[in-house]
């Protein structure tokens, strides 16, 4: 019988393909952030990005993946019918690279060549802002959130409209907040906060 597992390998670069930009002449990075804690074991993926930049230009562009995203396509046929943010855990168990099949499935999905690929935890993102002394965004309209808890005291969290300075504790909650708007506008501002 056929098996059911994904089997991705990386695939060599074609002849001629830049080491960094591939063949497309744009740096195309896949995005992808895990909402791993302890509490809530596994690694949903609430946050697949692309972030492409043309090194001529210096111009970027990103889109995201909505996290609700039924009937992905695999890379070696079929679908998978689950969320998508659970697609890489679902790669991760299936495969012998769960990160080569998550690139695979994307650039099939997407019919775009992936550079590179970055996996970042709640851990991950705090430290990085930090690291970089905060980050900068800038929101058209006030965002408020009413059911995020801050803290086990604190509920709701917001920012007003115009540019304000993040540290890497609130740019996570800028990142994971969604009850204030919806999935689609957690996707824009997590677009905000990487460029």
């Amino acid at each position: 019988a056929p098996s059911v597992e994904t089997e991705a390998t990386p695939s060599p670069s074609p002849a001629g393909a830049d080491p960094v930009l591939g063949t497309d002449g744009r740096f195309t990075v896949l995005l992808i952030g895990s909402d791993y804690r302890p509490a809530h074991p596994g690694n949903r993926t609430d946050a697949i990005m692309f972030l492409s930049v043309d090194p001529v230009t210096c111009k970027t562009a990103a889109f995201s993946i909505p996290r609700d995203t039924l009937n992905f396509p695999l890379p070696g046929g079929g679908v998978y019918a689950g969320k998508a943010n659970a697609l890489y855990q679902h790669l991760l168990a299936t495969s012998k690279n769960g990160n080569a099949a998550m690139e695979q499935a994307i650039e099939k999905a997407f019919g775009i060549e992936l550079d590179g690929f970055v996996f970042i935890g709640f851990e991950g993102v705090r430290r990085m802002v930090d690291a970089v002394g905060g980050v900068t965004v800038t929101l058209d309209k006030a965002y408020y959130d009413p059911y995020y808890w801050v803290t086990s005291k604190v509920q709701g969290w917001g920012l007003p409209a115009g540019s304000s300075k993040l540290n890497g504790k609130s740019a996570l909650v800028l990142a994971r907040s969604r009850k204030g708007d919806s999935d689609f506008g957690r996707a824009r501002r997590q677009q905000l906060l990487v460029m």
